[in-house]
This record gives structure tokens, sequence and C-alpha cells, in this order.
């Protein structure tokens, strides 16, 4: 898992607890994670500290990860994965958006989204637990 590369498009506090808890734990480190967001200058105050890369676009996060963490605001994810998803091909997605119903989800990433709380176990060693319901 530690030559996993983690990118997270939208770097809010959701964003952030993600990655530092997965750098605290020691599943990944600072390098292996990169983001990008809406205010380049936030996003450079929130991941330079802390030795995450910073990038200037969604598509950047997409080549750059492994698995790419969608972590927008709900009515965001359509605008910010939908131009990208061809580069999301072969990568494993997972949305912490709230409210989006799994067949935007699906729509938008071409298909594929994965379930967030096995991917952060793959990646953490944690348990998580969550309800999901396609209704």
């Amino acid at each position: 898992m530690k030559d996993m590369k983690v990118g997270f498009i939208g770097f809010g506090n959701m964003a952030q607890a993600l990655a530092r808890g997965f750098v605290r734990t020691g599943a990944l480190s600072p390098d292996r994670i990169g983001a990008c967001a809406r205010d380049a200058a936030k996003l450079r105050r929130n991941t330079e500290p802390h030795g995450f890369r910073a990038f200037d676009c969604a598509e950047e996060v997409a080549a750059f990860a492994d698995v790419v963490i969608v972590a927008v605001k709900p009515h965001q994810v359509e605008p910010v994965v939908v131009p990208i998803r061809e580069r999301l091909a072969g990568r494993i997605v997972v949305s912490v958006a709230a409210g989006v119903t799994f067949d935007v989800q699906e729509a938008a990433a071409n298909g594929w989204i994965g379930n967030k709380e096995n991917v952060l176990k793959g990646i953490t060693g944690k348990e998580f637990s969550g309800y999901a319901n396609e209704d």
C-alpha cells in the first residue's frame, strides 16, 4: 500500500483529515498524496506544510494518483469529474460527497466508484463503517 498514490479533488476539512490520517498511521508518506482545489493559495497553505503535492487541476490529480478521492460539494461532483472521466480509467475512484446517488457518481466516473469504507480501510488498515442505500 505504501507505493500507492492518493489524490484528492477538493481539499477541504474531510480531505485534509484523511490525508493527515494516512500519514499519521504510516499508510502513506506525504509525497504520495496530492490534491487540487479551487483556491490555489489556500490549497498551498494546506498542502505545503505537510509535504503533500499541490496540483493545478483535477486532470493533474488523476494523472498522479492510483486512488482518486472526490471530496467536493455534492453539486460539484459532475462538473468536476465528467471532464476527466477518461483519465480516471483504471483508477480507484472514491467519492466522499454526501447525498450524491450511486448512479450519478458512476456516470460521472465512467462506471466505477469504490466503496469508500473498504478503500479507506485498505489504505489505513483501520475500520470504517457506513451505510449506503441505492434508493
